[in-house]
């Protein structure tokens, strides 16, 4: 069965994922990382978003397992969600994060956040990496999302053909 979700509880959410992001890195003082899907829409979790989160977290535990100090994933209405304490310098772990969200076929969906203070991701910006690109169109995902450059359909449509393709 499929939930929808409203705009109160994704923002219930991030509440909370920033205030579990704030205390792994109150708790261990390493680089957190947060793991988390983009998905658009009011659906956040079905079994198709599951494989492609699955898929994701089997790629960060074979670059990143044997760092890893804490984790812990969780699968809510609002999606599925994971959090790591990781004994990487936050900029080589970043960098492979991208490497990942950019080399797998589901990557545009992952969405890894890696932070070295509270309520503060490191951005690719910071590291010289460009922004990410639409899946629809091709320009930087930032500005399509900015201006709603698609509609939520076709965004769903593309998203569903994406993670057909790892079932």
């Amino acid at each position: 069965m499929q939930v929808e979700v409203d705009v109160s509880m994704m923002a219930d959410c991030r509440d909370n994922r920033r205030t579990i992001q704030s205390e792994i890195l109150r708790r261990f003082g390493h680089s957190c990382l947060s793991y988390s899907l983009n998905i658009p829409g009011t659906v956040k979790d079905k079994p198709s978003y599951r494989s492609v989160f699955y898929s994701g977290l089997s790629l960060l535990n074979n670059k990143i397992g044997t760092q890893v100090l804490f984790s812990q994933v969780r699968f809510l209405k609002t999606g599925p969600e994971a959090f790591f304490a990781i004994d990487i310098n936050q900029i080589k772990l970043k960098k492979i994060t991208v490497e990942i969200e950019e080399s797998h076929p589901c990557g545009r969906l992952f969405d890894m956040d890696v932070l070295a203070e509270p309520g503060k991701p490191l951005s690719r910006q910071e590291l010289g990496i460009d922004s990410r690109k639409c899946f629809i169109c091709g320009n930087p995902a930032p500005v399509c999302a900015r201006n709603r450059s698609h509609g939520i359909e076709e965004l769903i449509k593309k998203i569903d053909l994406i993670a057909a393709d790892i079932r």
